[in-house]
């Protein structure tokens, strides 16, 4: 791994490249990305698209053996059937294209709008709606073909032993009839007349239907639940307003539908029927806030308004033919409603709703956790006092329920069928929480890898290594990686398959060989291990590379690719490799050491790119700082560049992500600026909770001392940019220090003490975020209101000498409009620079024109003080209301220059 500390060798030296052009517009709208990648089951094939800018995507099935690809231009979504013979896919214009791979040609259907394939069938039925309404049934075995007219919607089974078609039944389009198709013996059966067919659904078994359909009773249009077994003559009612269980002032919901996994139980929802009151005595419609209310009026209203959608889970048991509500009305927290399918779904997990944002309030009562038996409708608590959404999880065979609890720091299970909760993992020493940094609030856990056989042990994640625990609380949890990950700084987590899975398949072979993903946190190398979860010890080193392949997670605030897919029927895995300077293309490996390169896109190539390289330092406080230098691709160390530090939380981990070159959203785009002629530096931060702004203050302006030392760096030149969180960080730092030349902040806090106040935000807002999110000042302001003065920039305004730039629209949801207006406001009156940019109908990031406007106000700012280029138009004299959209002053033409500090 590169090191920049070591850049002295770059200084004896001075590499020639050929000049390449910086990236433009142009470029940005025109990147190419790979999407839509897959494998086919027996390894032999994948398919892919790649999408550059407005063009229509251009979709390639390629072998993984011999040099054979295949182009469809405007290939969209495609499906290779399960036994590798075909690809199928959607081509734009209407055409359905069917690829022979082993006789390599493709067939193309005119007039198709849509396709559909058996999700887990053998390789043999595709169906596919045409324009004109119709369905073919194409049997690709015998190359028979079935059409049927006025069709408007279909389904097959999960294998394709049956197929439902639903088609209009008159001439008005309202009523349909549903029809029952035995693909295996041909047989078709007319088996529901009516209107208002929704979520035809199959049984596993595929011999039973359930579907919504319109029933009216009086004045109204209700939904009724239907069934259909298979040979019977015709649908039958399941769920209506007369069936045994169905409480009064509830109704059938049209909504998500399942059936148990033995076929004897049916889960729907149910909706409660709001009673409708006449208006109060006076007719004043007021909120009316009450301190002892138990969560705030606006909360309540938004719940007002969710209550005529609420909906709760009920189950109808087909043998005793009644309907069971699981859920109460006081259930619902975090969204939490899970069954434990693979104990037959006889049990629903959830828990009591509670007000978490003020969760963390001395007396509030935290949210209950509750198994519900579905035969009975019994409740049983399993944890009390849970503090956050918690992570939960059935075990594998459905025997436990396993979840961290926050304010204990432990994992729990608890045995269904012996009704015990135990800590499982209380001899494990993690979390791990670096004591430079941490947020008041309990920290999570690192997660679980996976369930063994038999639900003998579960596999969860310290920061580094992976501990093999007894769900029964048995035997002592052993480090299944022996102190590995530990002793090296290397994270171990388990890969997970995304092929025909959810991302949810652990990759293990036939002997409990697990292949585990690593992350080196000393020099960010990514690789992989094999591990045995038989017996364990010191993982066996498959691949770790200056790159990065695939990691199931993240440490920090770095994205990380989680995209690997394998072969159903075969060892062969499909990934990305990408580093700073290499594109992320798509690769094949059987075994994880050698990988074969499928695509090989280099577009950075055709510009003057950028280098990564990982730089330690000492702060002012005397810990390590660590941090990312992006320099130009034609770096020359016996010039001085301006630098532009970028900043959030801790990036480092992401210091071989290959960072695409896209239009401002907020964030800088880091290769635009770099490819510019800038340095980018990227230090991470670590935080004290009661002052944020003391680590922001000792990790980035200690980085910029240590980059001021370069002689390859204009220490007048250097500027700071943030977004969100960070812009609340640069908004800090110009209260501190004048050693910037220039500063942006977008969507950033400024004033601690209102952002404690607000209440109407989706996120980032109120005294839970304030004191135990990420701004972490601890306490309320009236016991430290010295801390949050210090830590907001409108109270500390008289300090600040540097230019700032501030991205702010009405539409945030995340930090108020009036953060940034607050800021703005107080610098104007003292006749400081600043500039104020608000997008209309954009929120707490760009998109679209309003990104692309950003990005050239963003450069020319910089320019103009970290490069000496004359003023724009907006920024020397501004652009009237009166011309909004009409002259967007972008012009240089009369603008003075700045010649930094």
């Amino acid at each position: 791994m590169r090191y920049l500390l070591t850049i002295l060798l770059l200084e004896c030296e001075l590499v020639l490249f050929a000049q390449k052009p910086a990236l433009d517009t142009a470029a940005l709208s025109n990147w190419p990305y790979i999407q839509q990648e897959s494998i086919s089951p027996d390894g032999n094939y994948v398919c892919y698209s790649i999408v550059a800018g407005d063009r229509p995507p251009v979709l390639y099935v390629q072998s993984t053996d011999e040099p054979f690809r295949l182009e469809i231009a405007g290939g969209g979504q495609a499906t290779f059937t399960a036994d590798s013979k075909r690809l199928i896919c959607q081509v734009a214009g209407d055409s359905l294209c069917v690829i022979d791979l082993k006789a390599r040609r493709a067939v193309f259907t005119p007039g198709v709008a849509s396709y559909q394939l058996p999700k887990a069938g053998n390789g043999r039925w595709l169906g596919y709606r045409l324009t004109v309404g119709e369905l073919a049934v194409a049997d690709l075995y015998s190359g028979k073909q079935e059409n049927y007219g006025a069709v408007r919607d279909y389904l097959f089974s999960n294998t394709g032993k049956a197929l439902v078609i639903e088609r209009s039944g008159n001439l008005d389009g309202k009523a349909v009839q549903l029809e029952w198709v035995d693909l295996g013996g041909g047989q078709k059966k007319v088996v529901y007349r009516g209107t208002g067919l929704s979520h035809l659904t199959f049984s596993d078994q595929e011999n039973r239907l359930a579907f919504f359909a319109e029933g009216v009773g009086g004045e109204r249009t209700r939904q009724v639940l239907y069934w259909y077994r298979a040979g019977g003559d015709s649908a039958r009612v399941m769920v209506d307003e007369g069936t045994m269980g169905l409480e009064a002032g509830y109704a059938v919901e049209a909504e998500e539908l399942e059936f148990s996994p033995d076929g004897k139980k049916v889960f729907f929802w149910l909706r409660r029927i709001r009673p409708v009151y006449p208006p109060t005595r006076i007719g004043a419609s007021v909120d009316i806030w009450n301190y002892q209310d138990r969560f705030l009026q606006y909360f309540q209203l938004g719940d007002r308004q969710r209550d005529t959608l609420e909906s709760f889970r009920a189950v109808y048991q087909v043998r005793a033919d009644r309907v069971l509500r699981l859920e109460e009305e006081t259930d619902g927290f975090g969204g939490m409603a899970e069954l434990n399918r693979a104990g037959n779904d006889n049990y629903l997990l959830t828990a009591t709703k509670y007000n978490s944002g003020e969760g963390y309030f001395k007396g509030v009562k935290r949210s209950d956790m509750y198994l519900i038996n579905t035969d009975d409708g019994s409740r049983q608590i399993i944890g009390r006092g849970i503090f956050f959404p918690p992570f939960t999880q059935y075990s594998q065979e459905g025997r436990y329920v396993l979840w961290y609890d926050q304010i204990k720091r432990a994992y729990f299970a608890y045995d269904i069928s012996e009704k015990v909760c135990r800590n499982i993992s209380f001899r494990i020493p993690f979390p791990v929480v670096d004591e430079r940094d941490g947020y008041s609030v309990p920290p999570t856990a690192f997660g679980c890898g996976m369930w063994l056989p038999g639900d003998s042990a579960v596999l969860l994640y310290d920061q580094y290594d992976i501990w093999k625990v007894d769900p029964r609380g048995r035997r002592l949890p052993i480090n299944l990686t022996a102190g590995y990950g530990r002793k090296h700084r290397v994270a171990l987590r388990c890969s997970y398959s995304q092929q025909d899975s959810g991302g949810n398949e652990v990759l293990v072979d036939d002997k409990g060989g697990i292949i585990l993903c690593a992350l080196d946190e000393k020099n960010k190398s990514n690789g992989f291990y094999r591990i045995n979860w038989h017996h364990g010890g010191i993982p066996e080193l498959l691949q770790m590379d200056d790159a990065l392949y695939y990691f199931s997670g993240s440490l920090s605030y770095s994205s990380f690719p989680n995209g690997l897919w394998k072969a159903r029927d075969a060892e062969r895995y499909l990934l990305r490799k990408q580093s700073s300077t290499e594109y992320p293309n798509l690769f094949i490996t059987a075994d994880f050491q050698s990988f074969k390169p499928i695509t090989s896109l280099q577009p950075q190539q055709e510009f003057n790119w950028m280098r990564s390289g990982l730089v330690r330092w000492t702060t002012f406080s005397g810990h390590r700082g660590e941090g990312i230098l992006y320099r130009p691709e034609d770096f020359n160390p016996k010039k001085k560049y301006p630098v532009i530090f970028n900043y959030y939380e801790r990036l480092s981990e992401g210091l071989n992500n290959y960072l695409y070159p896209t239009y401002c959203r907020g964030r800088m785009n880091i290769p635009w600026f770099v490819s510019r002629g800038y340095l980018v530096f990227c230090p991470d931060i670590y935080y004290t909770p009661g002052d944020p702004g003391a680590g922001i203050y000792d990790y980035v302006v200690s980085a910029a001392h240590m980059m001021a030392a370069k002689p390859w760096v204009d220490r007048n030149r250097m500027g700071i940019q943030g977004h969100s969180f960070a812009g609340f960080e640069t908004n800090y730092l110009i209260t501190r220090t004048r050693l910037f030349a220039a500063a942006a902040s977008s969507a950033g806090v400024s004033d601690m003490v209102s952002q404690s106040g607000e209440a109407d935000l989706a996120s980032c807002a109120g005294q839970f975020f304030v004191e135990y999110g990420q701004y972490r000042m601890a306490v309320p302001y009236w016991e430290n209101m010295e801390a949050y003065l210090r830590n907001s920039a409108v109270f500390q305004v008289k300090k600040i000498a540097t230019p700032l730039l501030i991205l702010h629209n009405r539409q945030d949801g995340a930090v108020p409009w009036e953060q940034g207006v607050e800021l703005f406001t107080a610098l104007r009156r003292m006749s400081k620079p600043v500039w104020l940019l608000q997008y209309d109908d954009e929120g707490h990031n760009l998109g679209g024109k309003s990104a692309v406007d950003y990005t050239l106000r963003l450069t020319q700012y910089f320019d103009h003080y970290l490069k000496g280029q004359p003023e724009p138009r907006w920024m020397s004299v501004g652009v009237s209301a009166r011309w909004k959209g009409i002259d967007d002053g972008l012009d240089l033409s009369g603008g003075k220059k700045s010649v930094g500090k």
